[in-house]
């Protein structure tokens, strides 16, 4: 049997890594043909469990999944191992020997924008039938407009999704009454838990700490956010007003040990889509008490993690899967390809890190 300890950090880490290009060549599936996506388009995210070190002492009842307990909810113990896994080798394979955890389809940095909102639930549709309930899959559903934000919610609750990834209103520049109002619609019009999603830089709207924690204490089914504000002093407040009623992922590579400082759980990460494991092992060993082992692979990776935000995400880190070998394939316009200098540099840190 697991320590208690260890069994609770288990269950309470969240380290939803965005495979959103790399995680499964499906290229040769019918229906991304018929969508002309390329073949890492699909926008899945990965965990998986370390079972050669963990899955022996597992309890026999130990099942992955979310665990639904009073706020905290959509909680994913989640040990990163490799990740050079098809479809269809994770269905040859069965979860009793890697314990995949969770899946989250058309997360952003899997280029959503870029695609119809009938590809997207192709998609979702597809994965969801493809796991068949052994493991929760998560959806990527938000947008702009609040009625479609809900009619998308409903369409992927009915696809059979475990849980939403909610993206704040983007554009629009909402109030932050109107962001409250957009996140009690969606999460009104279904039963799933829902993350928000904060990343001013992109969206040209911030979730205040006050509005985010007005929302999960008046909307029973919003649970945590991921929170890529770029100010730590912002997620202090958050920290600070959330205890008991909001989860915290930091959605920054560069800020996973001080947020995680702050009382984060975890980090929804684009890093992990090329190092996974160190990725999850950052967060554990900061969790597990190992502090000094836990800022020493923060301050390993931070330049690689610069060298992933040198251009508009997703485009260097879908450039770095390609230079791997994961056949990543092209951008939607309008995203380009990484030019060349920058394109050297993540070439070179790739290089050092031994990835490529």
């Amino acid at each position: 049997m697991l320590s208690e300890k260890r069994s609770s950090m288990l269950h309470g880490v969240l380290l939803i890594t965005l495979f959103s290009c790399a995680a499964f060549y499906i290229g040769d599936m019918d229906f991304v043909k018929s969508l002309s996506l390329s073949p890492m388009i699909v926008g899945i995210v990965l965990g998986m469990l370390y079972a050669n070190s963990l899955r022996n002492n597992l309890p026999d009842t130990w099942v992955p999944g979310i665990q639904f307990c009073s706020k905290r909810v959509l909680r994913f113990g989640i040990i990163l191992y490799g990740f050079r896994l098809t479809f269809q080798d994770i269905s040859a394979v069965g979860l009793p020997a890697i314990c995949i955890d969770a899946i989250i389809v058309c997360g952003t940095t899997g280029e959503p924008a870029t695609m119809t909102e009938e590809e997207r639930l192709s998609v979702i549709d597809f994965v969801v039938k493809k796991v068949n309930k052994r493991v929760p899959v998560i959806a990527g559903t938000g947008c702009n407009n609040t009625r479609n934000a809900v009619v998308m919610a409903k369409a992927a609750e009915a696809l059979g999704v475990d849980g939403l990834l909610v993206v704040t209103p983007y554009y629009n520049k909402a109030t932050q009454e109107g962001l409250f109002l957009h996140y009690k619609a969606i999460a009104d019009a279904v039963k799933l838990p829902i993350i928000m999603y904060n990343v001013p830089s992109r969206t040209g709207c911030n979730l205040l700490p006050e509005t985010a924690v007005r929302i999960a204490k008046e909307v029973p089914n919003v649970v945590a956010i991921k929170e890529a504000c770029g100010n730590i002093a912002q997620v202090a407040t958050l920290a600070s007003l959330a205890k008991g009623v909001l989860d915290i992922y930091s959605g920054n590579d560069d800020e996973i040990i001080p947020i995680l400082s702050l009382g984060g759980i975890g980090v929804i990460s684009v890093l992990s889509n090329i190092a996974p494991k160190d990725t999850h092992d950052m967060v554990m060993e900061y969790l597990e008490g190992n502090r000094e082992r836990a800022l020493e692979l923060q301050l390993a990776y931070l330049d690689i993690i610069h060298a992933l935000f040198c251009e508009v995400n997703p485009i260097p880190v879908k450039a770095a899967l390609n230079m791997m070998g994961y056949e990543a394939g092209p951008l939607r316009l309008p995203l380009t390809e990484l030019s060349g200098q920058k394109k050297e540099v993540l070439q070179q840190e790739l290089k050092e890190l031994h990835l490529c």
